[in-house]
């Protein structure tokens, strides 16, 4: 697993894990001996799957969107089992039939959760991210951020989409680009606390560099931009890959921005900008 990792460097360079007492236990293993062929027994452990983001209008949930698995078997939301020698596709709930095993997952389930409980909160998108304490710094905000949008309150909100997988944002943008659009467009507002007032420059964009430009090309229209009550806008005469507006920050603090085109969609919804760099320029 990915959290083996930071055990197996350690180990190979002999340096030590240090041991906190006011955060959860280092729960990978050492897989040193693997890499120097070596045939080393390792302890039975179990494998936690746990929400990653968590919105700020709701409240952790112990046994919703979250899965442990041993060698052989997975429980998921703590009420479906599946044995993976036999099913690999978790077609076939046996919960029923092996309580004895749910039971085991179950507890060290619980223990798990136990000893993750005080850290947990931090995955919940609830506090601002600052910016600006110098010209120069730079931060990118995409929608996994999103507070509800206050430009078009109907917008999906980024959980009720599949923005968080890595097919999400394609699906997005091809369903925005179709001729009659399925979906409510996935828009928001982002919480940021301004170290400074000043002049900062928004680029705004649909995806990632690594994204399909015929997905992510912003047509023709109009990109804006609100900050508290201040709206800024410009036109976009041709399809570009990112647009580029400038906005002033009146004072320092925590304030809502939010940015959107016009033109994308056939509807003739808004359309979020799921991207966004900001940079203090002055």
């Amino acid at each position: 697993m990915h959290y083996d990792l930071l055990p197996t460097l350690s180990d190979l360079l002999g340096i030590p894990l240090l041991k906190d007492q006011g955060h959860a236990p280092i729960e990978g293993i050492s897989l040193k001996g693997v890499l120097l062929g070596e045939k080393p027994t390792y302890p039975k452990r179990y494998d936690v799957i746990y929400q990653g983001f968590w919105p700020p209008d709701q409240p952790l949930s112990q046994y919703k969107n979250t899965s442990i698995r041993s060698q052989d078997y997975r429980l998921v939301n703590g009420n479906e089992l599946y044995d993976h020698r036999t099913d690999e596709a978790e077609t076939n709930n046996v919960i029923a039939q092996h309580p004895e095993v749910a039971a085991e997952l179950k507890s060290a389930y619980d223990t798990w959760w136990t000893n993750n409980a005080p850290e947990l909160p931090e995955l919940r998108i609830d506090k601002a991210y600052p910016l600006g304490a110098k010209t120069g710094d730079k931060f990118t905000m995409n929608s996994l951020f999103y507070y509800d949008s206050r430009v078009c309150p109907e917008a999906s909100k980024w959980f009720q989409t599949k923005f968080y997988r890595q097919d999400g944002l394609r699906d997005l943008l091809t369903d925005e680009a179709a001729p009659s659009p399925k979906n409510q467009p996935l828009m928001g507002s982002w919480k940021i606390d301004f170290l400074s007032a000043g002049t900062y420059e928004l680029m705004l964009r649909k995806g990632t560099p690594t994204t399909p430009r015929e997905l992510t090309v912003i047509r023709k229209g109009r990109a804006h931009a609100m900050i508290g009550d201040k709206r800024y806008d410009t036109a976009i005469e041709e399809p570009s890959d990112a647009v580029s507006m400038t906005i002033h920050v009146d004072h320092p603090g925590v304030q809502m921005l939010e940015c959107w085109f016009d033109g994308q969609r056939t509807d003739g919804k808004p359309s979020g900008a799921y991207f966004v760099d900001i940079t203090r320029i002055e």
